[in-house]
């Protein structure tokens, strides 16, 4: 649902710093006028279910078809450095909770890929870890998996995994898992 439209950042600033929940915020171009629209989102996921990597592209991704990935596709990262997923932006809770990432890499290097856990667009990290394409290569998909505690909720909380250059990492499902 659109809550409301701006011409200038400043004022979009103003109007995001305030609003609660989650949101997300379409610019365009036209007439070398860049309009800034401004969304609400309901996105839920229940705390013990999976989030198939190719409904939560990152910057840099494309889908690729396999029959080992859960649903048939994944996320493939296409040679460039970036998030090959971030998001879904969820508020959670107060609570102990498990992210895991199911990835594989066709490639053996020393190259690190960075898995992390954010909350409030990327403003606080809640956990990250750094892992060598190395211990990702496999034709098979495999977890991992970073904890963190929430003492209050939290917005806007995403799970990344940024790759870099000329890699070859893939991303089947994101699960999130609230251990208590």
């Amino acid at each position: 649902m659109k809550l409301a439209e701006f011409f200038e950042i400043c004022r979009l600033e103003e109007f995001v710093n305030n609003l609660p929940g989650t949101f997300y915020v379409l610019s365009s171009n036209k007439n070398e006028q860049i309009k800034y629209e401004v969304f609400v989102t309901q996105t839920t996921l229940a705390k013990t279910d999976r989030l198939e990597g190719e409904d939560n592209p990152g910057e840099i991704t494309k889908v690729e078809k396999s029959a080992g990935a859960s649903a048939g596709a994944y996320l493939a990262a296409t040679g460039k450095t970036g998030y090959l997923t971030s998001g879904p932006y969820l508020h959670l809770d107060p609570g102990r909770y498990e992210v895991s990432f199911a990835v594989k890499s066709a490639k053996k290097s020393s190259d690190e890929v960075r898995f992390d856990a954010t909350a409030f667009y990327g403003r606080d990290t809640l956990a990250g870890k750094d892992v060598t394409l190395g211990e990702l290569s496999s034709q098979d998909f495999q977890k991992v998996t970073l904890g963190f505690e929430l003492d209050e909720p939290a917005d806007s909380v995403e799970f990344r995994l940024e790759v870099p250059a000329n890699s070859t990492v893939g991303l089947d499902y994101l699960e999130l898992v609230k251990q208590s």
